[in-house]
């Protein structure tokens, strides 16, 4: 259970601050989508995630 707070506590912020840019970006473009923002920031932090894992920066802590 370690592992899954450890990726979350790493995840989390990466992408919010995705979500953070995607809202700047699609404000300047027209009025933001917010189906896309949620589905933009899930995949984003999911790929974090996936990068994180495979790292070996989980075998540093």
């Amino acid at each position: 259970m370690s592992e899954i707070a450890d990726a979350l506590r790493y995840a989390t912020p990466m992408a919010l601050t995705a979500g953070v840019v995607w809202y700047l970006v699609a404000s300047l473009s027209g009025e933001p989508n917010w189906v896309d923002g949620a589905v933009f920031m899930f995949v984003f932090g999911l790929v974090v995630t996936l990068g994180w894992y495979y790292s070996g920066e989980r075998t540093k802590s």
